[in-house]
């Protein structure tokens, strides 16, 4: 995780033409907090909590362009937590990072709006540049 301190400033700067809003959930607080602070550099709006049940109740109050989640947590398990944030806010963009993509299919992406996968470990700049990506085409 070495490569947010050699990210350029043009890198980690206004890289967002408006200060997009993004939670990430994972109850890894190494990736969580690691992936928080990657995009508030870049200009990102981000709120970040480990659990799933948590972010649902911070989206009662908040809306989120991008949700950034985990597959395996011990509460709520990242598809689910997905399908019930769609029933609160349906939408916004949904991104999961997680060591465990095989359990995913082209029809549950489809049926999520899944707009992006990473497979642990996974470059900060990508994921930035497919955050921005995603939301200039939205």
């Amino acid at each position: 995780m070495t490569e947010l301190a050699s990210l350029s400033p043009t890198e980690t700067t206004q890289i967002t033409t408006y200060p997009q809003r993004c939670l990430v959930v994972d109850d890894e607080i190494s990736i969580a907090g690691y992936v928080k602070k990657a995009l508030s550099l870049a200009g990102f709006n981000v709120d970040m909590t480990l659990d799933p049940l948590d972010a649902l109740e911070k989206m009662q109050g908040t809306f989120y362009d991008t949700i950034i989640t985990d597959l395996n947590m011990p509460e709520l398990g990242g598809l689910e937590f997905l399908k019930r944030a769609r029933a609160i806010s349906p939408n916004f963009s949904a991104i999961i990072i997680s060591g465990y993509t095989s359990q995913l299919d082209r029809t549950t992406l489809a049926d999520l709006n899944i707009k992006a996968v990473f497979e642990k470990p996974f470059k900060i700049p990508v994921l930035i540049e497919t955050l921005c990506n995603i939301n200039s085409s939205n």
